[in-house]
Parts: structure tokens; C-alpha cells; sequence
């Protein structure tokens, strides 16, 4: 056999080793529960990502892809998608923003992606600034004249679940305004109800001019896009997707909005996530918890690697990590008080 061949035969394609994963393989799940293929029911406190919103395979969920799959599961956007309207009607309505019109896309990645491109389009120019809670940096920046956006997180992801002040959004508001730039949102992991309202900048009431979304917007189904201000007009050509705002996607969003709808899961994250905060707050170990609704980060002052571990391991408990000091809770939106009982009884048993 020629020796190119052999080599050929003998050499499989391997992943691209670029972060860590966990010996465990889910085959099932519901709620708020995973079960791996050795029968073992894990409490999933993490959400793959903050992507689970209403919970794992919720039967209205699941019937509606089922049902969409049957009839047409993807298409191009070469055609008119009515799904498409109905899913852009429901996100105005329950999230404040029956005005301002939706692009559609996969992903977080691509939102602010096309964020930025819009951004750029309206304004003429070319620079981004991500602020931190400075607005006296922020406005030296803008004075320069060549800031396209502001782009900051509803709260911050992997930031650490870090809050930004309602006064400095308040004032990057009027700033962008002033200046003539755009004022960004990025509500990727923030948005969808996990801050106990649709979105965590509408604590200091602003609205700004582009609201990014995706994660929990189809429950764990790739879906993604911009909320945009009436202020800023389309024109043919600006913006591109293939896959953006397909059927299946719709199907996944449309059951998204719907669920959070009928189960006042944006109530529930304000309530149990307040009662989370609450249960957290006695633990002394813990030396800064922040975070709204059910988004919570609990940074310590010693690694939490172990600790991650022991509760994934021995008490069977999904859980996320930033950096090194600090744990990230980001469950579905249905996490019930008991649930968070019987993480709190976990943690402070690994703790001590």
C-alpha cells in the first residue's frame, strides 16, 4: 500500500484543543436537571453559557421546532419569512421596544459584529470605545470626533458579572448624544429576562440606540440580532445574513418569547434571583457578590478551580467560572428557591 495512503488511513481529524471540557456527556435533560449517559442527574446552575432560558427541553419548545421541522426546517432569506414578523412583534412588545426595528443573525459574535457596522454606516466614522464606568474618560474620547459607538454590557460576562452604575449609562447616554455617536448595548448574556427585566440597562432607564441579543433568545438554538432605533434608517444592501432568521430559528424564538410570556420567567429571575443574592450574602467566605436577577458572580479571595469541581463532581451542581477567583451562576430562568437551597447547602459544604 503506498506509504501516503497508510499515513492517510492512520491519522483522524482531532478537535482544536483551545479550552478545557468536563469528562461528562449529557444525553438528556429537563428544566434545570442534565442527566449524562451513567445516569447521573446533575443541577444545571450554568446554562450552557447563559443560553437556557426557559429550560431545558420545555414540551411547548420542543413541539414548536418539532412542528417547524415538518413543515420547513431552514431556508435562505431570498424569501419573505412571516416568522420573521411575528418573532420582531413579540420582542417589541414584552421588551419595551415596539419602535425600534430587528436585525437577525446566529450569534453574539455576529450582533455586535453588525452593531458595529451599523454604527459605522450612520455615523461616517470608524472608532469604537468600550468605557468603564469613567464618564469623564468617555467624553475625552468622544471629543476627539472620531467615535463611531460606545459599546458596553448590560451587565459584563466574563467580566465577572460586574454591574455598570445607572448614573454612568445615564450619562454615556447623553454623551453619545451630544457627540454623535452610538450608543451600543451589548445584552448578549444580560438580556432575555436573566437581570429580572428584559433588559439590565433598563435599571437606569435609558434606551439606547442599538441593543444587541442572543444566547437565551432561542434557548440553546443558534439565534441572534440588533434591536435598532427608529433614528437610524436601513438602505438595501447594508446588512447580510445566510442563515439569520431562518424558520427553525423563528420557531425557537417565537417559543422563547411566548413561554417567558405565559410563566412570568422575567418575574421569577427578579424574585428568585433576589432570594439567591440574599442566601449568597450570608456566606462569609464569599468577599463580593454582584450581579442582578439570575446573574450572579461570587468572586473569592483564593482559586476557585477546586471548589467548581467539588461541586460539579461531589454534589453534582453546574456551575461557571471567570478568571480565577470568581464563580458565575447563570441557571434558567425557572430556577425555584428550593433549587437555590439546595446550592447554597452544596457551597457552603464544599466551603467548609
Amino acid at each position: 500500500m503506498d506509504l501516503e495512503i497508510q499515513r492517510f488511513i492512520h491519522i483522524n481529524m482531532k478537535l482544536f484543543d483551545v479550552y478545557p471540557l468536563f469528562d461528562i456527556v449529557p444525553v438528556s435533560a429537563n428544566g434545570c436537571y442534565i442527566t449524562d449517559d451513567q445516569g447521573t442527574e446533575y443541577l444545571d446552575l450554568y446554562g450552557g453559557h447563559a443560553v437556557i432560558s426557559v429550560g431545558h427541553t420545555h414540551p411547548e419548545y420542543v413541539r414548536k421546532i418539532s412542528d417547524q421541522l415538518q413543515q420547513i426546517g431552514f431556508y435562505s432569506n431570498s424569501v419573505k419569512n412571516p416568522m420573521q414578523e411575528e418573532l420582531a412583534l413579540k420582542l417589541g412588545e414584552l421588551s419595551g421596544y415596539p419602535d425600534y426595528s430587528f436585525f437577525f443573525c446566529n450569534s453574539g459574535a455576529e450582533a455586535n459584529e453588525n452593531a458595529l457596522k451599523l454604527a459605522s454606516f450612520h455615523t461616517g466614522k470608524e472608532r469604537i470605545f468600550l468605557p468603564l464606568n469613567d464618564a469623564a474618560q468617555l467624553e475625552s474620547a468622544l471629543q476627539q470626533g472620531d467615535v463611531a459607538a460606545v459599546i458596553v454590557e448590560g451587565i459584563q460576562g466574563v467580566g465577572g458579572c460586574c454591574v455598570p452604575e445607572p448614573s454612568f449609562l445615564k450619562a454615556a447616554s447623553a454623551l453619545c448624544r451630544k457627540y454623535g455617536a452610538i450608543l451600543i448595548l451589548d445584552e448578549i448574556q444580560s438580556g432575555y429576562g436573566r437581570s429580572g427585566k428584559f433588559f439590565a440597562h433598563q435599571y437606569a432607564d435609558i434606551r439606547p440606540d442599538i441593543i444587541s441579543v442572543a444566547k437565551g433568545m432561542g434557548n440553546g438554538f443558534p439565534v441572534g440580532g440588533i434591536l435598532i432605533s427608529p433614528d437610524l434608517k436601513p438602505w438595501s444592501g447594508m446588512l447580510g445574513t445566510t442563515f439569520g432568521g431562518n424558520y427553525l430559528a423563528c420557531a425557537a424564538g417565537i417559543a422563547v418569547l411566548d413561554i417567558m410570556k405565559a410563566e412570568n420567567l422575567i418575574e421569577n429571575a427578579r424574585e428568585v434571583g433576589s432570594y439567591l443574592f440574599s442566601r449568597l450574602s450570608a456566606i462569609p467566605q464569599i468577599k463580593d457578590l454582584r450581579g442582578k436577577g439570575l446573574m450572579i458572580g461570587m468572586e473569592f479571595d483564593f482559586p476557585v478551580g477546586p471548589i467548581r469541581k467539588q461541586l460539579l463532581f461531589e454534589e453534582k451542581i453546574f456551575t461557571g467560572v471567570t478568571g480565577t477567583h470568581v464563580i458565575r451562576i447563570l441557571p434558567p430562568l425557572t430556577l425555584s428557591k428550593v433549587q437555590c437551597d439546595l446550592f447554597i447547602q452544596a457551597l457552603v459544604k464544599v466551603l467548609n
